[in-house]
């Protein structure tokens, strides 16, 4: 019962920061040729897509865990492996290639779910974790 919550917690947490994905290259607008001025600077244009990118990745994520597309049970926990790196990943990307000067409200709030995301993955991870000989003892 509390790993079906929990399944849904994350697939709601995925749905939200795919659609804000989506969403922020929308208000995020940018001059065609303009570069970011990041860590690593990327063009303006490559920025969206991978914002793009990010949102669809969210959203197969999220149709993963809701039993959308269909996934082995055997292979539960490499998807959950899967959802932790992914959020990882952005979360790096967001500090690599945004502009620290027009990061706002929903950037932050969106790298809070973010970081829900990986917490929950790991505790859905260690819930699917067969025994172990060391648990048989206690």
């Amino acid at each position: 019962m509390k790993l079906k919550v929990l399944r849904y917690v994350i697939a709601a947490l995925l749905l939200a920061t795919g659609l804000v994905h989506w969403f922020l290259p929308a208000i995020h607008r940018a001059a065609p040729g303009q570069w970011t001025t990041g860590l690593i600077p990327i063009p303006h244009d490559l920025l969206h897509t991978l914002f793009n990118l990010n949102g669809v990745g969210y959203l197969i994520l999220t149709g993963m865990v809701l039993d959308w597309l269909p996934i082995k049970p055997q292979h539960l926990r490499w998807l959950y492996a899967c959802i932790i790196i992914f959020a990882a990943l952005t979360i790096a990307g967001w500090v690599l290639f945004s502009e620290p000067s027009q990061r706002g409200l929903l950037d932050y709030a969106d790298k809070i779910v973010e970081a829900g995301i990986i917490f929950i993955g790991i505790w859905i991870m260690r819930a699917l974790s067969p025994p172990t000989a060391a648990d048989a003892v206690t």
